[in-house]
């Protein structure tokens, strides 16, 4: 999709100070930034969804300085300056604790490899499940208009009000690296019926091939709970 002029100008000057950013991941943050400003200035509905979205403290990256690049983004000027720092500071705290990652294209048998990230005012509403009921499918590889949407779909029946879950990590990641993963980058703690199971068995078993076989044997039992209580 093609840039605004306003947009342009503002990742022309970024481009400018794009060395001063520390890194590959400041500027990646930097260019959502000023995207985030541009909404803010332009679309006020898409803004507020991303008002929405929460903001928890402590997830700030090792590999970015959020101060710095606060600043950084002020100093654009234009919707930017309007921006401000601490809106900026609260964009990124949205963005560690909301934002979608986007997986390139793979053959059959490789290793999946995160290009992007991605923040939907909506979508990203959706709370984690460690046995969740829906899926996260995007066609960004897609040619023509509309391969930025993202569907969300069911993996079974549910009743009408069941709220919706998806699963924040892969579903196969066993328990312990669930915990600290959930905790580390999007700042709760997971209590679910399928960690707690999981937790149950010994350190001592936990090798790669019983944490898979532990951690498939837990989802089917939450799975079979969820549908007898349906």
């Amino acid at each position: 999709q093609s840039h605004s002029p306003q947009e342009c100008a503002l990742l022309h000057r970024l481009s400018a100070v794009s060395n001063r950013l520390g890194g590959p991941e400041s500027v990646t943050l930097a260019r959502m930034l000023v995207k985030a400003a541009l909404i803010k200035a332009h679309d006020s509905e898409r803004w507020m969804q991303l008002q929405n979205l929460c903001a928890p403290d402590g997830l700030e990256d090792d590999m970015a300085d959020w101060g710095m690049l606060c600043l950084r983004i002020s100093e654009l000027g234009g919707e930017c300056a309007a921006l401000g720092g601490a809106q900026a500071r609260l964009m990124l705290q949205r963005d560690a604790s909301n934002g979608m990652g986007i997986l390139a294209r793979r053959e059959a048998g490789d290793d999946p490899e995160l290009r992007a990230g991605c923040l939907y005012g909506v979508c990203s509403m959706v709370n984690h499940a460690c046995s969740p009921n829906v899926a996260r499918f995007d066609d960004f590889d897609s040619p023509g208009e509309g391969n930025m949407r993202v569907k969300i779909r069911a993996l079974s029946d549910m009743d009408q009000g069941t709220e919706l879950r998806m699963n924040y990590l892969s579903i196969l990641v066993g328990a312990e690296e669930r915990q600290k993963r959930l905790l580390d980058e999007y700042g709760f703690k997971c209590e679910c019926d399928r960690c707690h199971l999981e937790l149950l068995f010994p350190d001592s078993e936990s090798d790669d091939d019983e944490d898979d076989r532990k951690s498939k044997a837990a989802a089917a039992a939450c799975a079979r709970k969820g549908a007898s209580s349906s």
